[in-house]
């Protein structure tokens, strides 16, 4: 193609003299160097925080091209790893964006398109306006925050009451960081990388979180987010350092006291017999020396005592020692004979932490003594063993047991059956009310769960949708877990296109039933929900590059439906 400028300027030099040439060629000289001044640049790692996986994570990257000639046709060609914006976020694979398309001109002789790329992945572009042709590959690796990198540590069995500090890895490139604690305070470092937490005095599984952002390198413009939980279980010193024996000794009595924490788990321990007041040591000695087990002689005359024991505990090797103190009265008595009279059958239920701890008056009639004056032998009828003292839980569910009740002064006895069984189920709690856009809808990241809680797993079920298995939530049984819905519409009034009124239930292996009740609000669609598919300047691209049918989405009464626009080229339609 003629160029008209450049026959002007040959024009001009025949006809001028040579100051005319010399200012022509310099004329010449700012043209040629106008046509190759086009730069090409790009914006990376604008983070999308949509990954499902360690790796499928996307961010909005940019490329821009300043050539500062307005009105000039920019294309891609070649793009590898430099994705189309319109892609799918994960776990789906985007798509890749198509040769020749046409970088938009966003202000006067400035051309940038947004496109996608993966977590981990480089790209490289080409670009050309027929004249010139420019490369460039992506300068920056992004990658989204390893488990490693927000990995929180501390101490995992804190004792009650007990200041602890948590942190997660020092990062310059750490932002927008706030911490959460259950059964604790925050006394320190909120917002920082590293806090102290001041734990209450109630045992059990707490958790300890944190969010906040973290980019790949300084200057990122949209660094991911992440949210880390770490569960920690706060030491109870009291199930295991309580004192066991017989707290209804006759008079002369030889018996001996255990603590269930084995001795490598206690240091420090003393054993003391006091008087009834706590405080006045008996003059009795405990003698033995494992640091869980002593044996008492008691006296010859009836009375009150305590024993009293104080020592640290500690769960497992990787714990701190937690101090303790664990009282236990005794009634020495000298009681006569009396008869007896036991209950045939007695049905008992187990408590919500599926436990149950007996005494003589669930089975006597009639009691004449107090329950540390009986002695309580329980037999398993299928293996015919004897049942150890202690706590009956949930091997014994639906069980027949024998019992036999003792006075153990007088050695007078009865006997019965018991049956143990499981009435309860803890009350489920329903994730908040939620409204919600209908994109969203299946989503149950978004709406929640019903049953959560420290220390419960969730499981679903295969080939029974909406159904998982609880381990955790009730201490009896697994708990199957389902909700069914009840969708009320509204087809053109009001804010919602639809309330759902969710309904969770929970059943245990002994049909024991909790429900309860969600509310979910589901936006109205509008035409700025419409997304259209992209412009398209050559029919060969599209008959190559897409399917005959296209498939994009309208709204009809406020619900989601299909349509399906079948693309004819131009030349075809005869």
């Amino acid at each position: 193609m003629k160029r008209p400028l450049l026959k002007s300027i040959f024009s001009q030099v025949r006809h001028l003299r040579l100051k005319s040439y010399l200012m022509l060629s310099l004329a010449f000289l700012s043209y040629s160097a106008l046509q190759g001044q086009a730069t090409f640049s790009s914006v990376e790692c604008f983070c999308l925080d949509n990954a499902t996986t360690a790796t499928n994570g996307q961010y909005r990257d940019s490329i821009i091209v300043v050539s500062g000639v307005p009105g000039q046709i920019w294309r891609v060609q070649n793009p590898v790893g430099f994705y189309n914006m319109l892609s799918p976020a994960p776990p789906a694979s985007p798509i890749l964006l198509l040769n020749n398309t046409i970088i938009p001109e966003v202000s006067p002789g400035r051309y940038a398109l947004a496109g996608k790329r993966i977590s981990g992945v480089p790209w490289t572009v080409t670009v050309t306006n027929g004249t010139e042709t420019l490369t460039r590959s992506s300068t920056q690796t992004c990658a989204y925050p390893s488990a490693m990198a927000t990995a929180i540590s501390g101490q995992e069995f804190p004792c009650p009451n007990s200041s602890m500090t948590y942190s997660i890895p020092a990062n310059p490139l750490l932002s927008n960081l706030f911490w959460n604690v259950t059964g604790g305070i925050i006394t320190a470092g909120q917002n920082t990388n590293s806090i102290t937490v001041q734990w209450g005095g109630s045992p059990g599984a707490q958790n300890v979180s944190v969010t906040g952002n973290l980019a790949s390198y300084a200057g990122q413009p949209n660094a991911c987010a992440f949210s880390t939980t770490r569960t920690v279980s706060i030491t109870d010193t009291m199930t295991l350092t309580r004192i066991r024996g017989d707290f209804g000794n006759c008079i002369g009595a030889l018996e001996t006291y255990t603590l269930a924490a084995a001795a490598n788990q206690l240091t420090s321990v003393t054993w003391t017999v006091m008087q009834a007041d706590s405080v006045t040591p008996s003059g009795i000695p405990a003698t033995g020396s494992a640091a869980n087990s002593r044996s008492i002689q008691w006296p010859a005359s009836p009375g009150v005592f305590v024993i009293r024991v104080t020592g640290q505990y500690r769960p497992n090797t990787s714990a701190p020692y937690c101090n303790f103190t664990a009282l236990q009265r005794v009634d020495i008595v000298n009681e006569p004979v009396v008869p007896m009279a036991c209950v045939n059958m007695v049905n008992m239920s187990l408590n919500p932490d599926c436990q149950l701890n007996f005494a003589a008056d669930f089975f006597l009639q009639d009691q004449a003594y107090p329950n540390s004056s009986y002695d309580i032998v329980l037999r398993d009828l299928q293996t015919g063993q004897i049942i150890p003292t202690g706590t009956l839980g949930l091997d014994y569910i639906n069980k027949i047991i024998e019992y036999k009740v003792i006075h153990e002064c007088s050695g007078n006895s009865c006997w019965g059956y018991a049956k143990l069984e499981d009435k309860s189920i803890p009350d489920l709690n329903c994730p908040p009310d939620i409204t919600i856009n209908c994109t969203q809808l299946g989503n149950l990241n978004v709406t929640g769960f019903a049953g959560t809680g420290p220390g419960i797993t969730r499981t679903p079920v295969a080939g029974q949708p909406n159904t998982w298995i609880l381990n955790g939530f009730d201490k009896c049984s697994p708990v199957t877990l389902t909700f069914q819905d009840q969708v009320t519409t509204s087809e053109c009034t009001g804010p919602f296109s639809s309330v759902i009124t969710r309904t969770w239930r929970a059943v245990d292996n002994n049909n024991n039933v909790s429900t309860c009740t969600q509310t979910i609000y589901v936006n109205r669609a509008s035409i700025a929900d419409l997304v259209l598919p992209g412009s398209w300047d050559s029919v060969l691209d599209l008959i190559l590059h897409w399917r005959p049918v296209m498939i994009i989405p309208r709204f009809r009464k406020a619900s989601l439906q299909e349509i399906r626009i079948r693309i004819i080229p131009a030349d075809l339609r005869e």
